[in-house]
């Protein structure tokens, strides 16, 4: 894996920008801790807009870390949709009761 690497100044000018175009836009209610604006992510690598690059060591609220656009998590969330993309838990369905 490479080395995180950094090409501008925290938060960078683009994503500076996002930052002052949501400030003006969104509701305060929905609070965040970091000045990070996030392009990309591959495995556990992630880029902001300005191209730097930084190593993931957070994952969502109750989620699984499995890393950023891995073949294998993509494919099963492709295979997935193609029957539906989100059921309430107040239903039952197939794939949930295989699990587990």
């Amino acid at each position: 894996m490479r080395l995180p690497h950094i090409k501008t100044p925290l938060p960078g000018p683009k994503a500076q920008a996002l930052l002052e175009r949501d400030r003006l836009v969104s509701t305060p209610s929905y609070p965040r801790d970091y000045p990070f604006v996030m392009a990309k992510g591959r495995g556990a690598e992630v880029w902001d807009v300005d191209g730097n690059r930084f190593l993931d060591f957070a994952s969502g609220i109750a989620v699984c870390s499995t890393g950023h656009a891995h073949p294998k998590v993509v494919q099963a969330i492709r295979d997935a949709t193609e029957d539906f993309l989100h059921i309430s838990s107040d239903y039952w369905h197939e794939r949930m009761t295989r699990l587990c």
